[in-house]
């Protein structure tokens, strides 16, 4: 459940058009506190979503399928996400760009790289 205030509304809007899928209640989270409001989070979940796409990235998929997954917004949601990097956190944008791209084009090196991280 989400609860917003009307003066929230006003002052800021509402979820982004930007946003097909997901990421958008960050997106509005963050626009909150920069507009000053207070954000406050449950300790705990709220509702459970089963994760049902599976990884998607894996090299047994085509490069081809790959590409089509990072760029769905059920999967890692190109457009949005830089949309959303720029919006918040300009200064990560080129970073973020390489790590969608590594991680579609050698998705074993990224999951190599990841667990040594």
């Amino acid at each position: 459940m989400l609860y917003v205030e009307k003066c929230v509304i006003e002052k800021i809007g509402f979820l982004d058009d930007k946003f097909i899928h997901g990421i958008a209640d960050f997106d509005f989270s963050l626009r909150a506190i920069k507009a000053g409001f207070h954000v406050y989070i449950t300790p705990n979940f709220c509702g459970f979503c089963e994760d049902d796409h599976g990884n998607n990235w894996s090299e047994s998929k085509s490069l081809k399928q790959r590409i089509q997954y990072l760029k769905s917004p059920l999967g890692l949601s190109y457009n949005e996400y830089l949309f959303y990097i720029k919006r918040h956190y300009p200064s990560h944008l080129l970073r973020s760009i390489f790590k969608l791209w590594f991680k579609t084009l050698w998705p074993s090196f990224f999951v190599f790289l990841n667990k040594k991280l």
